[in-house]
């Protein structure tokens, strides 16, 4: 809500800072739209992906902006619960989102994203 850019955008992309996206170009041009939400779903897990997700600001703010916990639950597990129980709309992006680098000081490799 104090944010410059929060308060001037529609929609933005998140990615960890030493990430970067190989196939970027593909990704952007797949959304049709500014508003919409994507993310990569652990339906297995409930979790969501938090290296890369695109967000409408308004459900950013009203909904991820300043969630709180106490206990052990990872970040990626309380987005995935505040869409589901929001209900908000969400997308997976059509191609997969390459992503390379490193993450939380360690070299992961997992099947829906690729780091070297």
């Amino acid at each position: 809500e104090n944010s410059f850019y929060l308060k001037n955008t529609n929609s933005f992309f998140k990615l960890t800072g030493r990430v970067w996206i190989k196939n970027l170009n593909k990704i952007i041009n797949q959304i049709n739209e500014d508003n919409e939400n994507y993310f990569t779903f652990y339906n297995r897990s409930k979790c969501v992906n938090t290296v890369f997700f695109k967000v409408n600001t308004k459900d950013y703010i009203a909904n991820f902006y300043q969630l709180e916990w106490t206990d052990n639950t990872k970040i990626e597990e309380k987005y995935y619960e505040a869409i589901i129980k929001t209900n908000i709309n969400c997308k997976t992006f059509k191609n997969e989102p390459l992503l390379v680098g490193i993450r939380g000081g360690q070299i992961h490799h997992t099947k829906l994203m690729l780091y070297k």
